[in-house]
């Protein structure tokens, strides 16, 4: 089976103080799936720059759809199993899905048919100037987006402004568009599960539930945890066993769910 982890530009913010933001975000993760038994991971961390300018942003997501395709060719027994973070892994992924649907290819298809199961770490996030400017500039400073605004509204209002202009240009509100679209329509209607908090600054929980009552009426399986005061992309830190227990019982689920609907036992991990 293979993991894709996707991180995002807002991760840096939430790092613990015992970690660099410089710290590849992914490999606390990969270590997490291979404790579980999973080894083959794809994993992508989109920078700051691909976000805001989707162009570079669409041309990372192309390179690494490629490399997924080539992955799956390689292993064409193994289901997929999605772990994606924040607004911007939730960005990120919108566009492969969008550009496997556009690829139109069997192969294409077979990919889309064997993503088993997606997890949402404190995603999605609305992209919004007020949201996306807290992120950048908690980003950027390497610090937490807890009480920014009013700690830093110098910074912050400032930057609102600019990212408000910024998110009204017609390309970027068509790439913004398009990815929102590849979700409600191209995404795979599969189980997901929802990891959020009831502290999260960036991410508040009626986005998550209500993009969870849309999977839903997708037909998508959907499976939430929620903790009380666990920072944004910050519960596997502060609650390890718990985030431990919640992707080890969904992936035995949707994996076996998966290949009693294949007829066929998974490729081994």
């Amino acid at each position: 089976m293979y993991q894709l982890l996707t991180s995002s530009i807002n991760t840096p913010a939430s790092l613990p103080a015992t970690l660099s933001p410089s710290v590849d975000l992914p490999c606390r993760y990969k270590q997490l799936w291979h404790s579980l038994g999973y080894n083959r991971i794809l994993a992508a961390r989109p920078p700051m720059t691909s976000i805001m300018f989707p162009i570079q942003g669409q041309l990372l997501a192309a390179n690494f759809t490629h490399k997924l395709l080539q992955k799956a060719q390689q292993h064409p027994k193994a289901p997929i199993l999605i772990h994606l973070f924040s607004g911007g892994g939730f960005i990120f992924m919108g566009w492969v899905f969008q550009l496997l649907a556009e690829l139109d290819s069997a192969e294409a298809d077979a990919v889309r048919a064997r993503i088993a199961g997606i997890i949402l770490d404190s995603s999605p996030a609305m992209v919004t100037a007020d949201v996306s400017s807290r992120a950048l500039v908690a980003a950027a400073l390497g610090r937490p987006a807890e009480g920014i605004e009013q700690e830093l509204p110098w910074l912050v209002r400032p930057a609102a402004a600019i990212v408000d202009g910024y998110l009204r240009l017609p390309y970027v509100k068509d790439a913004l568009v398009g990815m929102d679209k590849a979700w409600i329509q191209q995404a795979p209607v599969c189980p997901k599960l929802f990891l959020y908090s009831d502290a999260d600054v960036l991410v508040q929980p009626h986005v998550v539930e209500g993009f969870m009552e849309q999977q839903r009426k997708r037909g998508a399986p959907t499976y939430a945890y929620k903790w009380r005061d666990s920072a944004h992309v910050d519960h596997y830190r502060k609650y390890p066993e718990e985030y431990r227990r919640q992707l080890e019982m969904f992936a035995q689920q949707v994996l076996s769910s998966w290949a009693l609907h294949a007829g066929k036992q998974p490729e081994g991990v």
